[in-house]
């Protein structure tokens, strides 16, 4: 028994007051406007955004995962990464800066780095400058303030007392 278009009366029941309940149910397909294009669209914009701004987040959680760091006794050595992995080791000696750093990105993670820098000669040729150049990054820390602060005193250590 239809009772408006569109519209078809499937029960009829009372409450535990008595009172009459009918329930309708919309027996057309077309009054759907869930699957309307313009819903379709607003989802699809929703579920893309949603990919772009969470994907790098994960990337970087399991990247900091897959990061290990070791303090010897004469050298600090680094491995990690996911698509390449890459094992670099520098010795206590040629450190002339550890730098604690944190981006933005790191911060609303609660990771950090810290930057070890060598001298390096640069251009090789007659008018050669000694500079100090970042040689291993060690990012993805999650107690990157005790890691600067080990790896400082063993820099510290290795180059004697200061003068």
């Amino acid at each position: 028994m239809a009772i408006h278009e569109g519209i078809s009366c499937c029960s009829v029941g009372s409450d535990v007051r008595g009172a009459s309940l009918v329930r309708l149910y919309q027996s057309d397909a077309s009054w759907s406007t869930a699957t309307s294009p313009q819903s379709i669209g607003f989802l699809f914009v929703g579920v893309v955004f949603l990919a772009v701004w969470l994907t790098p987040h994960v990337y970087n959680l399991f990247l900091a995962r897959s990061y290990a760091y070791q303090v010897t006794s004469h050298r600090f050595i680094f491995t990690g990464g996911i698509i390449r992995r890459t094992t670099h080791a520098v010795e206590h000696r040629r450190v002339t800066d550890v730098q604690f750093s944190q981006n933005l990105a790191e911060h609303a993670l609660l990771l950090s780095s810290v930057n070890l820098s060598t001298p390096v000669t640069v251009n090789g040729g007659p008018n050669a400058k000694n500079r100090s150049m970042p040689e291993l990054r060690l990012e993805g820390l999650t107690d990157g303030e005790k890691v600067f602060e080990v790896i400082s005193t063993c820099v510290r250590e290795s180059h004697g007392p200061a003068v």
